[in-house]
């Protein structure tokens, strides 16, 4: 019999999960695209990553890659709709989490990207979490992480 205080569900990409209630985060509006999904969990992804699965409770075959930005970029700092932020309950920062979906192409980790038009914000204090749409120009919604690095080798591939 499972305790209320734990919950179980079977997954695709992890087997059996087994997490606490309070683990759980609620997406009002589902995320962009799938809007039937409302509740998800956060798994961590291996010891000492920054990663972090984003699992549906709701559809068990759905699971998102997602980072802090901040491990990556230092200088992320969106401005978030005021009607997100009083969706979500928040007026100080530091109650919620900022995620960002990644995406890494099969085996190409190199050619990482992040969404930086579309973070995820969760109040750690309710649970209520949503996915925001920034209205900024300078973000896009496949930012390459490793751009630089990406960059350099090709203009050294280039040069020969």
């Amino acid at each position: 019999m499972e305790s209320k205080e734990f919950k179980s569900i079977e997954t695709t990409r992890f087997g059996t999960v087994t997490y606490s209630a309070k683990d759980e985060v609620n997406f009002e509006d589902g995320l962009l695209g799938f809007p039937a999904c409302k509740n998800y969990v956060i798994l961590q992804h291996k010891e000492n990553s920054p990663f972090r699965w984003l699992q549906s409770v709701d559809n068990t075959d759905l699971a998102f890659l997602v980072v802090d930005p901040s491990y990556y970029l230092l200088d992320y700092c969106p401005t978030i709709n005021p009607i997100d932020a009083k969706k979500l309950d928040i007026v100080d920062a530091t109650k919620s989490i900022l995620y960002v979906i990644v995406n890494i192409p099969k085996g190409k980790p190199k050619e990482m990207t992040v969404n930086l038009l579309g973070p995820i914000i969760v109040n750690t204090e309710t649970g209520r979490a949503r996915q925001c749409v920034v209205e900024d120009e300078k973000y896009t919604v496949k930012h390459r992480v490793f751009q630089e690095e990406t960059e350099r080798v090709e203009e050294a591939v280039a040069s020969k």
